[in-house]
């Protein structure tokens, strides 16, 4: 399984809210099955929430606070592209280091058409035949 990491750094961020739009594509065989994000806070007062969503399915837990992480599990056979919006809310006199989205995709093991599958067993099927003439 790889994953794709999207890294926002800085701990310059301005007092506020910032909002973070953005799509991840994968291209078949390759799906997304989980979604995660983290806020990292140098400060631990005042605190800074952040809610982020994948697909419209929020985080959890959500809101994130200082320095947590939350996940989105899409389970199989997962799904190929991630709509995700991220608004945070900071404070201030608070640190954002960074906020992290992390995306684990997984290569789709791909069945055979069924034509295949039919030619295969016709292929069984002469070899029983001719086995069964010779005896």
């Amino acid at each position: 399984m790889d994953g794709v990491t999207l890294s926002r750094d800085g701990g310059t961020f301005a007092p506020g809210t910032v909002t973070f739009n953005f799509m991840v594509t994968e291209a078949a065989p390759k799906t997304l099955l989980e979604a995660g994000v983290g806020i990292d806070v140098a400060t631990m007062t005042p605190t800074t929430w952040t809610v982020t969503t994948f697909n419209g399915i929020a985080t959890t837990p959500s809101p994130l606070s200082n320095s947590q992480t939350g996940d989105v599990k899409f389970g199989l056979p997962g799904v190929s592209t991630i709509d995700a919006k991220n608004t945070t809310t900071i404070l201030g006199g608070a640190a954002v280091s960074s906020l992290t989205d992390i995306f684990s995709e997984q290569t789709e093991h791909l069945v055979p058409e069924p034509a295949s599958l039919s030619l295969f067993g016709l292929g069984l099927l002469g070899l029983g035949l001719t086995r069964r003439r010779r005896s």
